[in-house]
């Protein structure tokens, strides 16, 4: 025994006794949802409390953005900052619920979501405002789809609904 101490001594420099023991604490429930919960990666202040969430691997191309200024701007009155915008590819964790636990929106658009709608039981009825007792859900095409003016009204015209605009 005392051989094998000498081996060990003559490895390190240094040795450091530990006289108390360490503790380990059960932790309480609310604790664990706090280290587990996970953040949300998005940008806006939620001051709307609207939503719009997408999907793109990339971030938005400087025409979806300036498209989606104007509708926001000129369109409905507020500024972007105002409104969330929430990328589930870079939130893959993200649910329904979470969202609507985590953000508490009034509207939801939803910008090309399809896999994200069928996986969270919601139904994807495009341009059509689905009307629940706290939120309004919209389904749409991916910014990008809007090319030509006719299909920019289409939007608009959904979008006027969802927001009860004239």
């Amino acid at each position: 025994m005392l051989r094998e101490e000498i081996q060990i001594f003559d490895l390190f420099d240094e040795f450091y006794f530990i006289q108390d023991e360490v503790k380990i604490e059960p932790v309480k429930g609310n604790e664990i949802k706090n280290i587990t919960k996970n953040e949300f990666t998005f940008t806006g202040t939620n001051k709307r409390k609207t939503v719009f969430v997408y999907n793109d691997k990339n971030q938005l191309s400087d025409n979806d953005l300036l498209m989606l200024e104007n509708l926001v701007k000129k369109g409905i009155g507020w500024p972007l900052e105002e409104i969330v915008l929430l990328n589930i590819e870079q939130n893959t964790f993200a649910t329904i619920q979470k969202i609507k636990e985590f953000f508490t929106p009034s509207q939801i658009v939803f910008w090309g979501c399809d896999e994200f709608l069928t996986q969270n039981k919601i139904p994807s009825k495009l341009y059509e405002v689905l009307k629940g007792k706290e939120l309004n859900v919209l389904t749409v095409h991916s910014f990008s789809f809007y090319q030509t003016n006719e299909q920019k009204k289409v939007l608009w015209n959904s979008i006027k609904n969802l927001f009860n605009l004239k």
